[in-house]
């Protein structure tokens, strides 16, 4: 993962981001690049995780290895750097979100005969997809609509018998906002028609 940080030597404005603005990261290690957009002064650098306790000055460089704590969760990379005078800028920050764990397939329902409704632990992307679902026994999806940013319905192509038993598989096109995939081997849910 690349994180860029800029700043001019006068110090008048700076930004540090995460691969063009997203905010969410699958791995501890992320690479921070830095940007000096004009050359020739001796700068320094420093970081921290929390704003108060900062790494010991290094020498301004194009890139610098930065690892998060090893749990998902909220962190925030604090960047500031230093002219040749002995002035530090003012400090950046970059908030990322540390998410390794992937979405799950919680609940699925039949409201009535025509369709499915599904509900998954986060907000996912390619769940409005019929391809990414199975049902067995075999019973075809006729098209997918969103509910709400966790629950979508599964709009049959035939009526589901009262009383009959079926699962729901979601596929791995189906993922959160970090990238992480629906495991389909274990993603299932069953319900019949007399559920809810």
């Amino acid at each position: 993962y690349y994180v860029r940080a800029a700043t001019d030597l006068d110090f008048d404005w700076g930004v540090i981001t995460h691969n063009g603005g997203a905010t969410t990261v699958t791995q501890t290690n992320v690479t921070l690049d830095l940007i000096a957009p004009e050359a020739g002064f001796d700068q320094t650098m420093q970081f921290s995780t929390d704003g108060i306790t900062w790494s010991e000055p290094e020498p301004f460089a194009a890139t610098k290895e930065w690892s998060l704590a090893d749990a998902d969760g909220t962190y925030t990379v604090y960047f500031r750097a230093c002219d040749t005078d002995g002035n530090w800028s003012r400090v950046y920050t970059l908030t990322l979100t540390l998410d390794r764990s992937a979405p799950r397939l919680q609940d699925a329902y039949a409201p009535d005969g025509s369709q499915v409704r599904i509900e998954f632990s986060e907000p996912v992307t390619g769940a409005d997809t019929a391809a990414n679902y199975q049902i067995t026994p075999a019973v075809s999806i006729a098209g997918v609509t969103k509910d709400t940013d966790t629950s979508y319905s599964l709009h049959l192509a035939q009526t589901l018998p009262k009383n009959t038993s079926c699962t729901v598989t979601a596929s791995s096109g189906i993922m959160d906002a970090a990238g992480n995939s629906i495991d389909e081997l274990f993603d299932t849910a069953t319900f019949s028609y007399a559920d809810k």
